[in-house]
């Protein structure tokens, strides 16, 4: 930025400035155009520019942009094509292409940035359209983008004149730099350009009072200043978040004179405002970042006029009783600055000029906020002021260094750069993949507990209003099966009704739970990704406190039988992809249902249906009440009972059961199972054996044992099983009441078999790898 000379002492200038815009220095300019000042000795990579500056209320502001000049060339020249840093190196380099929050990539997807400057760019948006299809970049104004709006100054469709100057380094430049290039950092937020009527300091003021106060809008950039006045302290006012609006963070160049004129500018100066000053960029291959050093034109000192914030004291070491700036700083070196796309000052056949100046950087700090703010509203957060960002940069650069590059060489001729604070870049540059999350400051959610919940049972007598209060209803012996963990039987449940309750303990929670936060997949095959969403109907409920330790619990209920014989897969939304919880990432855990599954295994990885279930039922000599969590309570009725007995017999699902996959389809028709071999006893061989068990889900239709010379047993009828008596683990007897008939006793196992003895006959006889649940006995079969 320019800065105004004609207060300056004569001694440093030789000559008071005269002419249109000039007055008696000791009261500063009047209202109009300062006339050009010698070019200050900074070599010959500069365009010095028009002062267009502000002293007072009425005075006037200069846009803080420069022209990049070859060496040895007179003066900036437009190209045919784009020069300088391009939009893909300059995200690579301080880390904009990889910040994503969840699945959402940071692009500052429904903030608005306002740019505030002077006169109107006829051609911005058509200039814009051109620059973003150039360099592949979202447009403006199409199905599923962002919006360019153009306004007034008082933020009506009256639009003002173009720079009076003309064509050729006008304020146009300004606009499109700062347009383009807030884009580029976040190409999904919406602009409002806010053109002020002329560049005064009034008109510019109320053009930033109507961007703040402009819906949605988070950011307001300001690439213009002026030299620092008695009495602006009065309008640091304007750089509020105005009542009732959302968080608003301002941002202001600090000037491209700097600092060896000692005079530091307004409005950057202002405690409201995130001053920022500008570096010199070096890349690497790919456009990586390099290094950076302090450019000599960033402006930088010691307020005049306004005392030090609070935010600055103990990082700062320049004063203890002045504001100091900039407090952050960007590229800004016109040697390493950016194509501008402008055809109003460059016309349509050389259309491209390379653009440096704190006004580049502005815009682009401009847009990192517009990411921070992106990640604060999907978590249900508030966008930050200014007071906010400013809080937080400085208290980051004691608690996170890292998020900053420091630094540590460069001057602006009176002030180096250096460790720590400077005045020449302030804090440093931002690390932007790391300074965007910890500036978000997300408190996410968590959570803290799943349970099984037996709703709707006969325990709490079968009303689901009383079960979704009632936390006795929980299995307490149930735990969710998470991702990556081998599964147990203490992640199936046994209930009858199947899964049809659910309960999430949450922490730290942003919004209110809906169904729309949950997405439930249920199926019987090892796959999850297979498997089918859950719409059989879910009922959310909340109560704050009761989870654990006072955390939130979350009660899902679905209806009796809705996901019976399958796992569940509960997946609670993160808010980047649509929840409104506050999580940070999608949580996912599993429940299983399986009637009659002990667990019980020679393996780790398998879960069989053995006699071991049934005993256990058995032997239960108390048939009153027990406790909810008991494993053979199947139907979940208070008691142990044959009732439980004949969930068991009628259980269909016959297979070894991979623990992690889910329980195999159920039988729906008759399923014949045979073992077959010869075996020996006493040194002699028998004939081949073969035993039958034929049966039809859910009731034993025959038995029949015979050989290959006939029938031995036939049709033993099904109520004979009821009948039989089960003598200990290994053995059974298998008759009529009061009529011993048949008595099979297990020898121990021989590799892959056992050997079951029925008196003279000795049968040899697979291990399979299912068993099928009788009411009082077990047989060996294999399911086709």
């Amino acid at each position: 930025m320019q800065t105004d000379r004609q207060r300056w002492p004569a001694r440093l200038w030789g000559r008071w400035f005269k002419g249109r815009g000039g007055g008696d220095p000791g009261t500063g300019p009047q209202p109009g155009r300062c006339p050009r000042r010698p070019p200050r000795p900074l070599g010959t990579g500069f365009e010095a520019l028009e002062a267009r500056v502000l002293l007072s209320a009425g005075g006037m502001a200069t846009p803080g942009f420069l022209l990049y000049r070859p060496a040895g060339s007179a003066s900036p020249a437009s190209t045919a094509g784009p020069a300088g840093v391009t939009p893909s190196q300059m995200r690579t380099a301080y880390g904009f292409n990889s910040i994503l929050f969840g699945s959402l990539t940071g692009d500052g997807t429904g903030q608005t940035i306002a740019i505030v400057d002077a006169y109107n760019d006829p051609g911005i948006i058509s200039d814009t359209a051109a620059f973003n299809s150039y360099f592949g970049l979202q447009q403006f104004n199409v199905t599923g983008g962002p919006t360019l709006t153009v306004v007034g100054q008082d933020g009506s469709s009256n639009l003002p004149g173009t720079d009076p100057a003309g064509p050729g380094n006008s304020w146009a430049v300004e606009i499109s730099l700062d347009v383009q290039w807030a884009h580029v950092v976040a190409p999904m937020a919406n602009i409002l350009l806010v053109e002020a009527n002329d560049n005064s300091n009034t008109n510019l003021f109320t053009a930033v009072t109507t961007a703040a106060n402009y819906g949605g809008v988070s950011a307001v950039s300001m690439s213009w200043a002026g030299s620092e006045y008695r009495g602006e302290n009065t309008y640091d006012s304007t750089f509020t978040t105005p009542s009732g609006h959302n968080g608003v963070s301002f941002f202001a160049a600090t000037g491209d004179s700097g600092g060896y004129t000692n005079v530091t500018v307004y409005p950057a100066a202002s405690p409201n405002v995130v001053a920022v000053g500008g570096t010199t960029l070096y890349l690497g291959s790919g456009g990586t970042y390099a290094s950076e050093s302090g450019w000599s034109g960033s402006g930088g000192g010691i307020s005049r006029y306004e005392s030090q914030p609070s935010y600055q004291s103990g990082v700062v070491t320049q004063s203890t009783t002045k504001r100091t700036i900039p407090d952050v700083a960007m590229d800004a070196d016109p040697n390493s600055g950016v194509p501008v796309y402008d055809t109003w000052d460059y016309g349509t056949s050389k259309p491209w000029q390379q653009v440096g100046g704190t006004s580049l950087a502005t815009p682009l700090w401009a847009g990192l906020t517009a990411l921070v703010d992106q990640d604060r509203v999907l978590y249900g957060l508030d966008t930050l002021t200014s007071t906010q960002m400013l809080n937080s940069l400085y208290s980051l650069y004691t608690t996170a260094p890292g998020d900053f590059h420091d630094i540590t060489t460069g001057n602006n001729v009176v002030y180096s750069a250096g460790p720590g604070y400077d005045l020449v870049t302030g804090l440093g540059t931002p690390v932007a993949n790391l300074l965007v999350p910890d500036l978000a400051a997300i408190p996410f959610a968590s959570v803290a507990n799943q349970f099984i919940f037996y709703n709707n049972s006969a325990f709490d007598g079968n009303n689901p209003a009383a079960n979704i209060a009632d936390d006795a209803a929980i299995a307490t012996d149930k735990t969710a099966l998470l991702p990556g963990q081998t599964a147990t039987f203490a992640n199936y449940t046994s209930y009858s009704r199947g899964i049809n309750g659910l309960m999430v303990d949450m922490t730290g929670l942003l919004g209110t739970p809906s169904a729309s936060d949950f997405v439930l997949k249920v199926g019987n095959t090892s796959d999850p990704s297979t498997w089918a969403t859950y719409n059989g109907g879910l009922n959310v409920s909340v109560r704050t406190g009761a989870g654990t330790g006072g955390s939130t619990r979350i009660t899902l209920t679905m209806p009796d039988g809705a996901i019976t014989e399958e796992w569940v897969q509960v997946t609670v939304l993160s808010n980047s992809n649509g929840g409104h919880l506050g999580l940070e990432a999608n949580d996912v855990f599993y429940f299983g249902n399986l009637i009659a599954s002990t667990g019980a295994s020679n393996t780790s990885t398998l879960a069989r249906i053995s006699s071991a279930d049934v005993i256990q039922t058995q032997n239960n000599a108390v048939l009153g009440s027990v406790a909810i969590t008991n494993n053979y309570d199947f139907n979940r009725d208070g008691h142990v009972s044959s009732a439980d007995v004949i969930i068991c017999r009628v259980n269909a699902i016959l297979g070894g059961l991979p623990l992690f996959s889910a329980p195999p389809a159920p039988a729906s028709a008759s399923v014949t199972a045979t073992m077959a071999s010869a075996s020996a006893t006493s040194g002699s061989f028998l004939p081949a054996i073969e035993s039958q068990i034929t049966y039809k889900s859910p009731v034993v239709s025959t038995v029949s044992i015979r050989n290959p010379g006939g029938t031995i047993v036939p049709g033993v009828p099904a109520e004979m099983l009821q009948h039989s008596n089960l003598l200990s683990e290994n053995s059974l007897t298998l008759g009529y009441p009061g009529v011993s008939f048949m008595t099979i006793g297990m020898a121990p196992s021989i590799g892959e078999s056992k050997w079951l003895e029925t008196n003279s006959l000795v049968w040899y006889m697979p291990i399979w790898q299912q068993w099928l649940w009788w009411p009082y006995w077990r047989a060996p079969v294999k399911r086709v």
